[in-house]
């Protein structure tokens, strides 16, 4: 069902929200393009998508890295 509630069926055209679903999927790309030596995670993103646009905080250059740590 696309629609429960509603009793909407799917079909080709359904919409679905991925969500969080998407995080664990890209992180595992991320994984196989590092282990072959593809990328740098520890790069800028604008090393690889030249159209992220450039920031600053306070003065300071925001880096954005492929990986985010949490500690």
């Amino acid at each position: 069902m696309a629609d429960v509630e509603n009793a909407v069926p799917c079909t080709a055209d359904s919409v679905m929200k991925i969500a969080s679903i998407s995080k664990p999927i890209t992180m595992t790309v991320l994984a196989r393009l590092w282990e072959r030596g593809s990328i740098d995670i520890d790069a800028p993103i604008g090393r690889y998508v030249k159209t992220w646009p450039r920031k600053t905080w306070k003065g300071e250059k925001v880096r954005h890295s492929l990986v985010i740590r949490y500690t």
